[in-house]
């Protein structure tokens, strides 16, 4: 009966790990779903310390010099995946919707 509930146990576990897995294995992000370990820093960054209009590539550069350690490999990727480089962003809301940021 033990080895029952050790061998269900052990299933649970290795079943909750897996559904999580994403999150803590760095799976990789496709554009436009970006997910961030702080959102609510993502936010603040886009409101705060990006002046509007402003090109993508001029964002990321500043976001990388002022940032670089802000935000995991795997969400650097999907910024950089994310944020067209010749586009104008006008506003943080529409900065936020190019990174799938609710």
């Amino acid at each position: 009966m033990n080895r029952i509930l050790r061998g269900m146990s052990i299933a649970l576990v290795l079943g909750l790990v897996l559904a999580a897995a994403p999150a803590f294995a760095g799976e990789k992000m496709k554009p436009g779903k970006c997910t961030f370990s702080n959102v609510e820093r993502v936010k603040a960054h886009a409101g705060e310390h990006v002046k509007y209009p402003a090109k993508g590539k001029a964002i990321k550069d500043t976001c990388k010099k002022e940032w670089p350690d802000e935000f995991t490999k795997d969400e650097w990727a999907c910024i950089d995946a994310s944020i067209k480089e010749d586009k104008e962003y006008k506003s943080s809301a529409e900065l936020l919707d190019a990174l799938g940021v609710k």
